[in-house]
């Protein structure tokens, strides 16, 4: 569900020191670009304080870009948990892709995350809530097959796959149409 394609691969150039530390008035759309043209560039130790500043700040880029550098050990060492703290209070600000993340990881216990269903089903609902329409139709999913700790319900299913039907999400309104045909609703 997250989409981390366009985040560039740790090419080494980890160690060099920033510059200068990020300033507490710099306006955070400025301090965010500056992180992001350091981390396109590869130069992670500069691009590190700065999105640490940005975090500080709630700023959902900063945080995301955070979690996946520490997932991909990228100018800090590999820590799956210490990503999945950054996406859990990204999450918690509201940030949707960093919700998805979450449930993902609970749902299937990647990244050193154990399985949880009521975890998964927290984030998936949440991400559904914020008009996420993957979320939306694997909810549908899990109430029409009774999964992830719920009912078998067809007409709460239904309910999913109509709003997920309604999304702009690639490819989940077919996919949410054909469940509702499937469905006779």
């Amino acid at each position: 569900m997250n989409d981390s394609s366009s985040l560039p691969p740790n090419n080494g150039n980890d160690k060099q020191e920033p510059s200068a530390v990020p300033s507490a008035g710099v306006p955070i759309q400025s301090l965010w670009q500056k992180a992001w043209d350091y981390y396109q560039a590869r130069n992670y130790a500069a691009s590190l304080p700065l999105l640490q500043s940005g975090a500080a700040q709630d700023n959902f880029d900063c945080l995301e870009t955070l979690a996946y550098m520490y997932d991909n050990g990228q100018g800090v060492q590999t820590d799956h948990l210490e990503a999945a703290n950054w996406y859990r209070k990204a999450g918690d600000l509201g940030d949707v892709k960093a919700m998805t993340e979450l449930a993902d990881r609970y749902q299937k216990g990647f990244f050193e995350i154990q399985v949880d269903q009521a975890e998964a089903l927290h984030w998936f609902r949440a991400a559904a809530e914020k008009g996420d329409g993957e979320s939306m139709f694997r909810l549908g999913q899990f109430y029409e097959n009774g999964i992830m700790g719920l009912p078998c319900d067809v007409d709460e299913a239904a309910g999913w796959y109509r709003k997920a039907s309604c999304s702009n999400a690639k490819f989940v309104p077919d996919w949410a149409q054909e469940a509702l045909k499937r469905l006779g609703k």
